[in-house]
């Protein structure tokens, strides 16, 4: 199933018209591209990179400009949104994982508590050297000597803690998962993007087989199943991680009880996973809006 266009044609944008930037913040192997695949699949986004692969040059181009830029929203008739097929009147969305945005900027957090990130990139080889360059360069010297889940630890808790605290909305990666329509439907109101179920949906728009960024299977529907995947991990690696991230593991209600996660829910700016709120939130869209926002095809 194809992605369908906006009703209205990027070519025909108005001298005034602004599309509005918002970022996701997080960190590597946090849900980022679940996350995005389920945001653009929504009519009124447009999220700019690191979903399919290979990455158009078009989108990487959009991104560069995106990542570098001050203001909060971009004429229409910019050259690289025109370039990037960016359709008018869509909110862009950024991905903002692996650098430090050095402007304020509005969007969301996303997180993932740092003993799955660990896990999930001990089958990889990240580049926590690069990383660190972009997020906090002081932090390089501190990397040396270090085990490889240490160096993510450290860099994890450079780039997370200040955005605990940063006044955005909070996405945790296990209530996502967990209940997915509650939690879509309170981000998109925070956000003030109208409720479409295709954000639930968004595996539909790929054919089976089809791989993404980070190597997701596109067509795969949200679950929850690698939540425990953490437990696999060396007693001397968690207790480790547990140590270097404590104060952001706090911060984002992360508790560890007799060998499991719990989550606490008393966090301010925290997304719920609270059904009847999003019931609510779906009755106004549609009394506000007369039907559900046309869906993609």
């Amino acid at each position: 199933m194809m992605k369908s266009t906006h009703p209205r044609d990027p070519l025909k944008a108005t001298p005034f018209e602004r599309h509005r930037i918002l970022h996701m913040a997080s960190f590597s192997r946090s849900g980022e591209t679940l996350m995005l695949r389920c945001l653009d699949a929504h009519p009124s986004i447009h999220v700019v990179h690191q979903i399919r692969q290979p990455e158009p040059p078009a989108n990487k181009d959009l991104f560069r400009l995106l990542r570098g830029r001050q203001k909060t929203s971009i004429p229409a008739t910019s050259v690289k949104i025109r370039a990037a097929n960016v359709p008018s009147g869509a909110t862009v969305f950024v991905k903002n994982a692996t650098w430090r945005h050095p402007w304020k900027f509005h969007g969301f957090v996303l997180v993932r508590n740092p003993l799955s990130v660990v896990n999930s990139l001990s089958h990889r080889r990240p580049e926590t050297e690069r990383w660190a360059s972009r997020i906090e360069p002081s932090l390089q010297e501190q990397l040396v000597g270090k085990s490889q889940a240490e160096k993510v630890a450290l860099v994890y808790e450079a780039k997370m803690l200040e955005l605990a605290t940063c006044g955005l909305p909070i996405v945790r990666y296990e209530d996502f998962v967990r209940n997915p329509e509650a939690i879509m439907m309170q981000l998109l109101a925070s956000l003030r993007i109208p409720w479409d179920d295709m954000v639930l949906r968004s595996h539909e728009l790929y054919p089976e087989g089809q791989t993404g960024h980070g190597k997701i299977r596109l067509w795969k529907p949200i679950h929850d199943s690698s939540l425990d995947s953490w437990k696999g991990l060396p007693r001397e690696t968690i207790d480790s991680i547990l140590k270097i991230n404590a104060r952001s593991m706090s911060a984002f209600g992360y508790d560890m009880h007799n060998g499991d996660l719990l989550l606490r829910d008393n966090l301010p700016n925290l997304i719920r996973p609270d059904h009847r709120r999003s019931l609510f939130q779906k009755l106004k869209t549609f009394i506000f809006t007369g039907s559900h926002v046309s869906k993609k095809s």
